[in-house]
């Protein structure tokens, strides 16, 4: 399941293991996604809301574990 592109807003998702920093706090958050955005070149970028934050990522970034409907 996490390794469909394409997510949509209301995904549940987590940091991908390869994509985080040891002691990252993001590293067991899950978070959900509020929004997309088309960035020029770079492409489709998520919004996730985290627990304290809400920050900007490219689908490589995310492993999705909940579809939302």
């Amino acid at each position: 399941m996490g390794d469909r592109l394409g997510m949509k807003v209301g995904d549940l998702v987590m940091l991908r293991p390869d994509k985080y920093l040891s002691g990252d706090v993001l590293a067991t958050e899950i978070g959900i996604v509020i929004e997309l955005d088309i960035y020029g070149e770079s492409g489709l970028w998520y919004r996730v809301k985290w627990p304290d934050e809400a920050l900007w990522h490219v689908s490589s970034d995310l492993e999705v574990i909940s579809e939302s409907r």
